[in-house]
């Protein structure tokens, strides 16, 4: 399972989150925290999968750069038995605005496997009913050719006092559905 998007988007945050623990460093900082392609093994009901945390695609690369390097990250992982499924993790606050370029370069590069890709919809604390970011969100998403297997709106944050934590915890449940 490979866990892309744009820096700040949280992809470590939710690793951590369907690890049930803390595995990959986080940081609330802009710069990211995670520079390599780094992987965790994470046991769910009884099974093992690794979750690959991609680090910064681009930004100071060129674009054509990001992409070969993708591609050759991503033939690594079909010669150790491939990839089964592309997790694209953004702010739901930042959704449309200039997160078409990782979602392309990735479904461009992914699309010959046909791995399925999984929108995860992170920072929607504010939400009362986090699934309605979805149902506002997805016709623009649609419009800009962002398409996707499944989706989930969740929370990564845990620290905050009263209710974030029961939202959290159905976040995390919601990560195994």
């Amino acid at each position: 399972v490979v866990v892309y998007g744009e820096t700040g988007a949280g992809k470590s945050s939710l690793i951590n989150l369907i690890a049930g623990r803390v595995v990959a460093e986080t940081s609330p900082d802009a710069p990211p925290c995670t520079t390599i392609h780094l992987s965790y093994d994470v046991m769910i009901e009884g099974q093992t999968f690794r979750l690959w945390d991609t680090g910064v695609l681009h930004g100071r690369l060129p674009a054509a750069m990001a992409e070969r390097n993708l591609t050759a990250f991503l033939h690594s992982l079909d010669q150790e038995g491939g990839v089964h499924l592309l997790v694209y993790c953004m702010r739901g606050r930042r959704a449309v605005r200039g997160l078409k370029t990782d979602y392309k370069m990735f479904s461009s590069v992914a699309r010959e496997s046909q791995v399925p890709i999984m929108v995860v919809m992170t920072g929607l604390e504010d939400y009362p009913v986090m699934a309605e970011w979805w149902n506002r969100s997805k016709g623009p998403l649609m419009k800009h050719g962002m398409y996707s297997s499944a989706h989930a709106c969740i929370t990564t944050l845990k620290d905050d006092p009263g209710e974030i934590m029961d939202t959290f915890l159905r976040s995390r449940l919601q990560t195994y559905s």
